[in-house]
C-alpha cells in the first residue's frame, strides 16, 4: 500500500536500495517486531521483489521512502544493512543526530557503518533469521502469506542453504516456518531466477571482460564494464558468473548513468 506519511510518523524500518527478498522479509520481520513503525521500501528493488509487490503490494503495508518526512522521524530501524551509503544517496543530507537507530543486520562490519544505539550484527545467511529469532522469542504470532515471505529471505540469501554463509540457526527458523504454513511452491516460483535480456547482456559482457587472479591460493575473478542506463539485479548476474566461472570469488565492477556498482 502506497500512501504520503503524516506528521504522526515517528518509527520508520528501512533496508537498502536494489531491495532483495532478504531485506523486504527483514523489513515485514520487524514491523512484527515494532507493530507501530511505518515500512519504507526504495522504489529500487530487484526484480523479482518488484514482481512479488506488484501482485501483492495490496496485501503489504508500506510506503515509498521517497514520501518519508525525515525531519519527523524519531527512530530508524535499519536492517540488512548497516551503510546508511546502502540504503540511499539521500541519506547523506539528513540530519540523524536526534534520532534513535536500531540496526539489525548479517553483514561483517564496514567502516562506513551507522553509529547505532542498539547494533545485533551476527554473520547468519539470511538477516530475517535474526528477527525470527526474536518472533520465536516473543511468541509472536504471524500467517503463513508472512511466512512465505520471511522464507523467500532466506532461501534466496542462502541459495537454498547451498552458501557457505548458511548456519543451523538459518535452517532452524526454516522448520519454524514450515510448522506456521510456509509455502514451498511460491517459494520455488519466486526464488528462480531467469536472466532478462539486458542482463543477460551485461552476464556476457562481464564474461568477455573478466581476468583471473590468484591471491593466497584463492582463484579471483574481477571484471568491470559500464553501460549508459540502469539495470537492476547485478548481484543476481555476478552469482551467474560465480557459477559460470566455478572460482572462489568473483568481483564485478559496473557503471551505469552516473554511479558506479561494485
Amino acid at each position: 500500500m502506497q500512501k504520503k506519511v503524516g506528521s504522526f510518523i515517528l518509527r520508520v524500518i528501512i533496508s537498502h536500495v536494489n531491495t532483495d527478498f532478504d531485506a523486504l522479509a527483514s523489513m515485514i520481520a520487524a514491523k512484527k517486531l515494532y507493530p507501530d513503525a511505518v515500512m519504507a521500501i526504495s522504489d529500487k528493488q530487484e526484480t523479482k521483489v518488484k514482481q512479488f509487490l506488484n501482485i501483492y503490494r495490496d496485501t503489504i503495508d508500506y510506503i515509498s521512502d521517497r514520501y518519508v518526512e525525515w525531519e519527523k522521524v524519531s527512530e530508524l530501524i535499519i536492517v540488512d544493512v548497516a551503510s546508511l551509503r546502502r540504503i540511499g544517496a539521500f541519506m547523506k543530507d539528513i540530519d540523524l543526530s536526534g534520532v534513535k537507530i536500531t540496526v539489525i543486520d548479517h553483514h561483517p562490519a564496514s567502516e562506513d557503518d551507522v553509529e547505532a544505539d542498539f547494533s545485533q550484527v551476527e554473520q547468519v545467511g539470511a538477516a530475517v533469521t535474526l528477527l525470527l529469532e526474536k518472533i520465536e522469542e516473543k511468541n509472536i504470532t504471524f500467517s503463513p502469506f508472512e511466512a512465505t515471505i520471511f522464507g523467500l529471505g532466506i532461501y534466496t540469501d542462502t541459495g537454498f542453504f547451498t552458501n557457505d554463509t548458511t548456519t543451523v540457526r538459518d535452517m532452524k527458523m526454516a522448520a519454524f516456518l514450515m510448522e506456521h504454513g510456509m509455502n514451498i511452491e511460491m517459494i520455488q516460483q519466486f526464488a528462480e531466477y531467469a536472466l532478462l535480456p539486458e542482463q543477460q547482456k551485461i552476464l556476457n559482457d562481464l564474461f568477455v571482460n573478466m581476468e583471473q587472479k590468484t591471491i593466497n591460493g584463492l582463484q579471483i575473478v574481477v571484471s568491470a564494464a559500464s553501460y549508459d542506463d540502469f539495470q537492476n539485479g547485478l548481484a543476481t548476474i555476478t552469482q551467474k558468473l560465480l557459477d559460470i566461472t566455478n572460482v572462489d570469488a568473483v568481483i564485478t565492477v559496473v557503471g551505469m548513468k552516473n554511479h558506479v556498482y561494485v
